[in-house]
């Protein structure tokens, strides 16, 4: 049992990772948009225009993924394929 878990954990996990990496950036873009929307449509910063609200959003977001991310051991980072988080992954194309 600890050899498979270690196997599952060490082996598949990063694999998983990086095959799904593609889903996972559209899921936080996906994501990201929803927040961007209901804060338009709730007009939460009135003072801002929409690019200012995407970079927001994509700054928000993105330090909340780096802080989970700084906060992973080695171990933890190899499981999640050492994929770093970065901006671009959070950011919501307005018109």
């Amino acid at each position: 049992m600890l050899i498979l878990f270690v196997s599952m954990a060490l082996v598949l996990s990063p694999l998983i990772s990086v095959l799904t990496k593609k889903q996972d950036i559209r899921n936080r873009k996906k994501y990201a948009k929803e927040l961007f929307d209901a804060i338009k449509e709730n007009d939460l910063q009135p003072n801002k225009s929409d690019i200012e609200i995407s970079n927001f959003v994509a700054d928000m977001l993105f330090k909340r993924q780096s802080n989970l991310w700084n906060r992973k051991t080695f171990i933890g980072k190899w499981c999640l394929g050492m994929i770093a988080p970065e901006r671009s992954d959070h950011f919501v194309d307005v018109p």
